[in-house]
């Protein structure tokens, strides 16, 4: 589809406007539970660095390399090689990708947060490049989430990048909200909680009420959840009526991860109204110059607003005659899994067992592993599914297993996380390094870890170190995460998980 090509700039600009205006608006707020009260006026002088933006930069720069054979491969090594991040599930796909694993696989394996906001944060590129071509736009995004998503995380990508291509051709809301709908499968979770909120809105409910349910219905413990933050950006384009201060502000209100949500929010007003369209201290805030990772400033990224634009233009230009259709040899969505053993010893023990203390069998499986391979489970990864272990509420768990990395990491401290859904002891070698028996669901992330806790721990050479990890008032469906990183939060590779000098 042919667009004008003035207009296509204007929206283009307006785009990225809009994403670094509602980018800055939510960063001081991002993590707040919500529902907030954030107007304008409170808004930062000036732009903010933000990772909404920082991986586009390094898309253009790989489509500018590749063009049209981009794909999902590309665009993880580049990731792996230049963006210096570890949180989540950035650190996850670098690590994937460091090990020798492709998509699917960067985005699936040992990652706990294939649903969180990493990859519909990046949406709009791939917008702009199929300006007018939803499809297009959501296979293209589908590549790119790929990279460090799954399930519903891929989805939202899909969405946003299919919904704001249609800004280009309509300013209908519910028709723009269609075309997102179009691209993903109607029965997911991300679906509904759109569903959900457009059917709230049209039957009259006010914006606190479906903010309240929307809670309740998906409900999620991690801030970075992409059904809830989606929702909410769905509530500010819907509840706005128009007003794009009123819809940036009702977007962030809805708290969670609120730089993200606004500044895909932003992006969006920015592609319906295009830059001539925005308030005028809009773009005033927004300025030209654009901030980004420290970590990118060696390559030939766009440096302003105008370049970006141009840039982006460009690559517009080479993807025109396109259909708007899937793109061919997209990469597959699912891959045989990667055999990443982490062999363990498990015992469970009714409650009144362990009253008097530690079972004698413990103690013996610490001193021969080999007398206790009846015991023996294997995980494929460093989160251990433990839901066919646990037979009745309040069964205690004992998990034992022998760590070992060689070489030892280079330079800082190692530390050890752990967390669980429930109550949690754990022994590094002979020492208790953790005893946590809090309320808060685990988040298995090094920086934000709860549920347990990250704590640092001694490495040595050549040896094998025991961790034994208690959980109490277990139910199932349980998982207990445990892995090894350095002080930035990657990571350690490669660490064995077996039965220390007597390994299975």
């Amino acid at each position: 589809m042919m667009i004008d090509q003035e207009q296509l700039r204007d929206r283009i600009m307006g785009c990225w406007i809009g994403k670094a205006v509602g980018g800055t608006l939510g960063m001081p707020f991002e993590g707040c539970a919500g529902p907030l009260d954030v107007s304008m006026a409170r808004m930062a002088g000036q732009m903010l660095p933000n990772d909404d933006l920082d991986l586009q930069l390094l898309w253009i720069h790989v489509l500018e390399q590749r063009g049209r054979a981009t794909r999902a491969a590309d665009l993880a090594q580049a990731a792996a090689d230049h963006y210096v991040c570890y949180p989540d599930e950035y650190g996850v796909a670098r690590w994937n990708t460091w090990r020798g694993l492709k998509p699917p696989l960067t985005g699936s394996h040992n990652n706990a947060f294939g649903d969180g906001m990493g990859a519909a944060i990046r949406s709009e590129i791939w917008a702009c490049i199929a300006a007018g071509r939803p499809r297009l736009a959501a296979s293209l995004a589908r590549e790119d989430a790929l990279v460090d998503h799954h399930g519903n995380g891929v989805y939202a990508e899909m969405f946003l990048a299919a919904l704001e291509s249609r800004c280009f051709t309509s300013q209908d809301v519910t028709d723009i909200l269609s075309a997102g709908l179009e691209v993903i499968p109607s029965d997911c979770r991300l679906a509904q909680a759109v569903r959900y909120v457009y059917e709230g809105q049209a039957d009259g409910h006010t914006w606190s009420e479906v903010r309240q349910g929307v809670g309740s219905a998906f409900p999620s413990h991690n801030f970075t959840d992409v059904t809830l933050n989606l929702a909410f950006i769905v509530m500010g384009m819907l509840f706005g009526a128009g007003d794009v201060e009123q819809a940036l502000t009702l977007a962030v209100n809805g708290g969670m991860d609120t730089d993200c949500t606004g500044a895909t929010c932003g992006s969006i007003l920015g592609l319906m109204q295009g830059a001539s369209g925005l308030p005028d201290a809009w773009r005033r805030m927004a300025g030209d110059e654009i901030v980004f990772h420290e970590s990118l400033s060696a390559l030939p990224l766009p440096r302003t607003l105008a370049e970006l634009t141009d840039r982006t233009l460009a690559l517009h230009a080479q993807w025109v005659g396109q259909p708007d259709t899937g793109l061919e040899q997209a990469t597959p969505d699912t891959a045989p899994p990667i055999d990443d053993p982490h062999d363990w010893l498990v015992f469970r023990y009714a409650a009144d067992d362990v009253l008097k203390g530690e079972p004698d069998a413990i103690a013996t499986a610490e001193r021969n592993p080999v007398s206790a391979r009846s015991a023996h489970c294997r995980f494929n990864g460093i989160h251990l599914d433990l839901s066919d272990v646990v037979q009745r509420p309040g069964d205690v768990l004992y998990l034992l297993t022998w760590l070992r990395t060689d070489p030892l990491p280079a330079g800082g401290a190692t530390y050890l996380m752990c967390c669980a859904d429930a109550g949690i002891t754990v022994w590094w070698d002979n020492q208790r390094v953790l005893d946590y028996h809090g309320r808060h669901p685990a988040i298995p992330a090094f920086h934000r870890t709860e549920g347990g806790a990250t704590v640092p721990v001694s490495l040595t050479a050549g040896r094998w170190h025991r961790l034994k990890i208690r959980l109490l008032c277990g139910a199932g469906p349980l998982t207990c995460t445990a892995a090894l990183g350095d002080a930035l939060g990657r990571y350690i590779h490669p660490v064995r998980y077996g039965y220390g000098k007597v390994e299975a």
